[in-house]
């Protein structure tokens, strides 16, 4: 007999109990206790009895992204009337089961986005059960082909960074002429914002919690930025900030954060508001809204300067994703290939290109002119 659970929307998204029962998701505290307890033994470290759980290392969003992933499942599963507290994780989670469940997910969401979640699923479903072989899950014939996840995703904004440093530095170069001080110090801490982010394309997070002496560090006589445990992955960022930067980084430093900051003691962000304190993610998210646009004119937020790096490195050198994922801040290359590279076909014909080149010689020297 199916044993209904009570659903809970505790920690849930605001208003998901005004969404349909199949596309609401049950959260931790209201799974099966099994699979409660499972959850947990997987996130645990340093246990002298046993081995530390398959997502000890795994940032908290992470985790928090694959719990979402299974409970999305399992709130679906009790939809239908076919969850039972007490049936195996094998025999709940079937392939007839998920080809049901990816036909309602085909009915409101992208190809990439299903492709997203099924890949979280079988991460949630290997922290739950690791004996078992999940990787079924991304391969069921109903799962979203390559194909459909290429065609399916937004398109990426382009970004002009020689545009975007031009802009930043001219902000800063025409703030010291302003008679307002306060709103001289705004400028220029927006246009070093703009450069800082041309320059190293890191995520909001990680470009708003910005803190003297602990990210933005003195090694010597240059100027550092490392990131560890905050970064998404928990990847070791560490990036020279070129001398011409450090100038106008000094500038800022001395001469404006200091009118920023007011009266108020000095809490060592670097971004700091017009009332003295730090920057949130959304004031740092309305600077680049307000400040840089594509060359057809659309706002552009801080994410899209990924994209353009990863793509510059695989148009610059296809055979080498790791470097992309290193200058990214990222573990593995999957994601790089899959997300963040918006080259399509070209760095790869450009590849092949020269692999023919080097084959058969002048037979594809026409090839360059065509390419430049």
């Amino acid at each position: 007999m199916t044993r209904q659970l009570p659903r809970s929307r505790q920690g849930g998204p605001k208003r998901q109990h005004l969404l349909p029962r199949d596309r609401q998701q049950l959260r931790p505290c209201a799974w099966p206790a099994m699979d409660r307890a499972r959850w947990e033994r997987a996130q645990r470290r340093d246990n002298p009895l046993d081995e530390d759980g398959f997502l000890a290392d795994s940032a908290p969003r992470t985790v928090k992204s694959y719990g979402d992933a299974y409970g999305l499942f399992l709130g679906w599963l009790d939809s239908v009337g076919e969850l039972d507290a007490d049936q195996p994780l094998d025999q709940r989670l079937t392939p007839e089961r998920l080809g049901r469940f990816i036909l309602n997910l085909r009915e409101r969401c992208r190809a990439s986005t299903i492709s997203d979640h099924l890949t979280k699923l079988k991460m949630a479903m290997r922290a739950l059960a690791p004996s078992g072989d999940w990787s079924w899950i991304t391969r069921h014939p109903l799962a979203p082909t390559a194909r459909e996840v290429r065609a399916s995703r937004k398109p990426i904004k382009e970004v002009n960074g020689a545009a975007i440093l031009g802009e930043g530095r001219r902000m800063m170069e025409e703030a010291g002429r302003r008679g307002d001080e306060l709103r001289a110090a705004m400028d220029f801490r927006n246009g070093l914002m703009l450069v800082f982010q041309a320059l190293f394309t890191l995520r909001l997070g990680n470009l708003t919690e910005i803190v003297i002496g602990e990210h933005l560090v003195r090694r010597g006589t240059r100027s550092f930025l490392q990131f560890q445990e905050t970064v998404k992955n928990k990847a070791d960022l560490d990036y020279e900030v070129p001398g011409w930067l450090a100038a106008y980084l000094a500038t800022y430093l001395e001469r404006f954060r200091p009118i920023l900051l007011g009266p108020l003691p000095d809490h060592r962000h670097l971004w700091v508001c017009d009332d003295g304190q730090p920057m949130k993610p959304r004031g740092v998210h309305a600077v680049f809204d307000h400040h840089c646009r594509t060359p057809d004119g659309e706002p552009l937020s801080t994410h899209p300067f990924r994209h353009a790096k990863a793509t510059a490195f695989m148009l610059r050198d296809p055979g080498n994703l790791g470097l992309a994922a290193a200058a990214l801040g990222h573990n593995g290359v999957s994601s790089v290939n899959q997300v963040y590279d918006r080259s399509g076909g070209i760095a790869a014909s450009r590849a092949w290109n020269a692999i023919k080149r080097k084959r058969f010689g002048q037979l594809f020297d026409d090839d360059d002119d065509a390419e430049s």
